[in-house]
């Protein structure tokens, strides 16, 4: 399934609606609200914080499914984000209440395209590549 939207978030649950049934002809979809989960949030990062015009930017979605492995790829044409150089480091010490939202994705893919595999045999684990 190939989808394809502008740099709108209202797009996004267009997306999602498509997501869930080409899961459920899979027979996958008890991991659909997962993989919505996660294409909801990047797809919003990249929206809100990748584009520094107001002017349209297209972003791709590719769903295939290899040897029962559903792979998710996104092109886009964002400002790159590398939250290992540009984001700051979360102050685990400090008390949950006073801490900023967000900053604490310990596993993130090092290059552009975003990728990644969650083998449909074992929906429980999501492995990024």
């Amino acid at each position: 399934m190939k989808f394809m939207l502008s740099n709108d978030t209202a797009q996004i649950p267009p997306l999602a609606e498509q997501v869930e049934a080409f899961l459920a002809q899979l027979g996958a979809g008890d991991i659909a609200m997962q993989v919505n989960l996660c294409l909801d949030e990047l797809l919003t990062n990249i929206i809100q914080y990748g584009y520094a015009d107001t002017a349209s930017h297209s972003i791709e979605v590719e769903l295939t499914v290899q040897d029962a492995v559903l792979k998710i790829e996104i092109i886009d044409d964002a400002l790159p984000f590398d939250p290992t150089r540009d984001a700051q480091a979360p102050d685990l010490d400090a008390p949950l209440q006073s801490r900023r939202i967000g900053g604490l994705a310990s596993i993130w893919p090092e290059t552009s395209p975003i990728r990644w595999s969650i083998p449909l045999m074992d929906s429980s684990a999501i492995a990024w590549s």
